[in-house]
């Protein structure tokens, strides 16, 4: 009975309260700078090819790096920052296979 309550209570469905879409679209935007800026501080990624798209609080990667280091890397680099709900990394690198 006890579990029933607490899943049922706010805590577990926890969302910020925002007062327009202005609000959504700000904060996304701020996530996509801070996204942005922690890529280009990380010096073992390459972040000419990286496209970053943020859609309520949802990280999108695009684009291609040089190996698949680069693109764990890149992912790892953001997945811990403030505000980010999760990150879908479409990173794509060439493989030895493909060629």
């Amino acid at each position: 009975m006890i579990m029933e309550s607490y899943a049922d209570s706010e805590i577990a469905c926890w969302e910020p309260d925002y007062d327009s879409v202005a609000d959504k679209i700000e904060t996304d935007r701020s996530l996509e700078r801070k996204v942005l800026s922690a890529l280009h501080g990380n010096k073992f990624i390459d972040c000419k090819n990286i496209k970053v798209r943020v859609r309520e609080r949802l990280v999108f990667l695009d684009g291609t790096v040089h190996a698949q280091k680069e693109r764990v890397s890149a992912q790892k680099c953001i997945t811990d920052l403030f505000g980010i709900r999760a990150v879908i990394n479409y990173l794509t690198y060439p493989s030895a296979f493909c060629r």
